[in-house]
């Protein structure tokens, strides 16, 4: 944050500088926040999260990415209507997967790289169990994700959500008998 009141704003910006050390780029030019920078697997492109609002510290945040030989930028997410958590891209580049609460829950969406309709890939009702669905990772191909999982009536355990045949396979089991000792609703 370069800004001289540094209290009261998020103007927060992404650089890039040399690994051997050399002249520092600023690549964002927001006068709100942008932060959590992610490299596409080829190197060609940067994603990150921003904010539209200065001085709104509670704004939704979108997902940008940057071509960055030519300085093309795009915003993936402008018309979601949702704010972008932690993201990841896929091992080929082509799309980028990010949580984003949703009707009570944490879910896991995809968007293409070069933009196009936001789509949900891991929620209640695609399979996946309600509640939160963080700290996801895919291996290539994204034929299953692992994620932290806490539904409504526990607490976090490791799982696995195959996306064929759609359902969600728990991992662990840590908390099991201390939740067989009490009744929670389905």
């Amino acid at each position: 944050n370069q800004d001289a009141d540094q209290a009261v704003s998020y103007n927060t910006e992404v650089y890039r500088v040399p690994a051997d050390g050399g002249v520092v780029e600023k690549l964002s030019d927001n006068l709100a926040a942008d932060n959590h920078p992610r490299c596409s697997p080829d190197g060609s492109r940067l994603a990150w999260r921003a904010t539209s609002r200065p001085y709104y510290e509670s704004d939704q945040y979108d997902l940008i990415v940057k071509e960055l030989r030519s300085g093309a930028q795009t915003n993936l997410t402008k018309k979601f209507g949702r704010s972008v958590a932690s993201f990841f891209w896929s091992a080929k580049g082509d799309t980028l997967f990010f949580s984003a609460e949703d009707e009570g829950d944490i879910d896991l969406f995809a968007v293409a790289a070069e933009g196009s309709e936001v789509r949900k890939v891991l929620g209640a009702k695609l399979g996946g169990g309600q509640g939160y669905h963080l700290n996801v990772q895919a291996p290539p191909g994204e034929r299953q994700f692992y994620f932290s999982h806490r539904p409504l009536t526990r607490y976090y355990e490791l799982a696995c959500y195959e996306r064929a045949p759609g359902r969600v396979r728990m991992l662990t089991g840590h908390n099991d008998s201390l939740f067989s000792q009490v009744y929670t609703p389905d």
